[in-house]
């Protein structure tokens, strides 16, 4: 691997593309997920938010297993390879057959959402020394490759399943990530190839490589049992139990450090909260966007699927201005980047009001504009900018050197894995139990304004308690000054 002290190396930009074309799938397939499950499927809201719901819970849970794969026996490139190449198998499987082998196609993408989500940003690691100057906007790149993927994935994903038919999104959500396969293997040359215990015995590295294919076939096999039974929330669940008390003894452990991680406790339980209702702009959030909102423009029909796109588009471009402008600012001492967190919610609250008017005035007709929802996906993605960044600064701050990892992936379990089935089951509310009224647009715009009025009162409450946690937090430094 080449590597000049003040250019990136060469392997950045193939495995920036490599995540851009990651977005563009596993993001795409979600972009259409749902309203493929109800439009085409005939499933009802209730099961079709089940369905998602365990579905991305188990995929967010999956990286806890497979950075461990890759980090004692596959190595962080063949990692992303392998992960790569499932998810490739699922789209397609999603897009040719998607009656009989459904659930196998979720569990292929699943499988290999945990072999790459968790080893990413391992591999850029891998790719800087660690004085490297270009090293933090190395990690950048990584980020704006990626959301410029989940950009593009609703618009072309969207539009394919609406003009064509749902399968043939998700064949274009699996060509994306074959593509992204076979420019990151050509530039494998630039990209460092680090395999743990690596072996020239031949029977060894067959038994490395038959082991892994067993491990792949059983979390496959278990992920399809977990969703058709509806297991999802006992394993999130058992997992979640297991990891809050290792926290736990981590804090009793290091009571010289338990201060420090005592400070991230709210920042996990109200980032928690935030992803809970923010997940919802690809279950109840785009069903109402389906059919109850006008989504013609001087006769030009856009998707609810494509509207999505507004979300990622806005984290891109104000993520660059409040990233340029909290350079040019001294480091923001813990209050003040507790009042920076409180803007999130501020943000989503602004977010859900938008929703719950456009919701109410649906209530009349059936059809709202299209207008409050766009501004309502902008201050969503504008919101997350100010919740995601601060509390992992704060949660790997509070870990040290040594718990960072840790603290980083116990973030993840609970706003991530937890969050988005925690989001699924809050959005089957909006769900018609009476199948004769399901379909009535004024019912299901009266059920949608009670599920985002609630919200947004929600949030309200939740704002008022974290600014008091916050000024109590700053009268407790001035008490420490005296």
């Amino acid at each position: 691997m080449e590597v000049h002290s003040n250019k990136h190396p060469k392997g950045i930009w193939f495995v920036s593309i490599l995540y851009m074309f990651e977005y563009f799938s596993f993001y795409g397939m979600r972009a259409i997920f749902v309203l493929y499950l109800i439009n085409q499927l005939k499933f009802t809201d209730h099961y079709s938010y089940a369905i998602y719901g365990a579905f991305t819970a188990l995929a967010y849970l999956a990286p806890l297993l497979g950075g461990v794969i890759a980090d004692k026996i596959l190595g962080f490139r063949n990692a992303l390879i392998l992960g790569g190449l499932l998810m490739t198998c699922g789209h397609f499987i999603l897009g040719l057959d998607p009656n009989d082998l459904f659930f196998v196609a979720l569990a292929f993408i699943i499988c290999g959402f945990g072999y790459f989500e968790s080893n990413i940003a391992c591999l850029v690691n891998q790719l800087y020394p660690e004085n490297h100057p270009k090293r933090d906007s190395g990690f950048i790149l990584l980020y704006l490759g990626g959301n410029a993927g989940g950009t593009l994935a609703p618009i072309i994903c969207g539009y394919v399943a609406y003009m064509f038919g749902y399968e043939y999104g998700f064949s274009i959500a699996g060509v994306g990530m074959l593509i992204g396969i076979l420019i990151f293997i050509a530039g494998s040359k630039h990209i460092p190839n680090v395999i743990p215990n690596y072996s020239e015995n031949h029977i060894k590295r067959l038994l490395k490589g038959l082991f892994i294919a067993l491990i792949s076939f059983c979390i496959i096999a278990v992920a399809v049992l977990v969703i058709q039974n509806e297991y999802e929330t006992y394993l999130v669940s058992s997992v979640s139990i297991i990891a809050t008390i290792a926290f736990i003894a981590l804090i009793l452990k290091n009571k010289q450090h338990s201060s420090k991680l005592l400070f991230a406790i709210p920042f996990i339980i109200f980032a928690l909260l935030f992803w809970v209702f923010d997940d919802m702009i690809f279950t109840s959030f785009e069903v109402f966007i389906d059919r109850n909102i006008s989504s013609q423009i001087a006769g030009f029909t856009i998707p609810a699927s494509v509207l999505i796109c507004i979300n990622p588009l806005t984290i891109i471009i104000l993520g660059v201005i409040i990233s340029i402008a909290w350079q040019k600012n001294k480091p923001a001492q813990n209050y003040k980047q507790m009042m920076r967190f409180s803007f999130g919610f501020i943000l989503q609250f602004l977010s859900f009001s938008l929703l719950a008017f456009s919701a109410y005035l649906a209530t009349a007709t059936g059809k709202s504009s299209i207008i409050w929802v766009a501004i309502s996906i902008s201050l969503l993605g504008a919101a997350e900018l100010f919740i995601n960044p601060i509390a992992l600064s704060n949660i790997t701050k509070a870990g040290g050197a040594k718990y960072a990892g840790f603290m980083a992936a116990l973030y993840t379990l609970y706003t991530s894995s937890i969050a988005e089935l925690s989001s699924a089951k809050l959005a089957q509310f909006s769900a018609e139990q009476d199948i004769s009224k399901a379909h009535d647009l004024t019912t299901q715009a009266k059920l949608f304004f009670r599920l985002f009025g609630s919200i947004a009162i929600a949030l309200l409450v939740i704002i008022i308690v974290w600014l008091g946690i916050t000024i109590c937090y700053k009268v407790l430094l001035q008490k420490r000054e005296i």
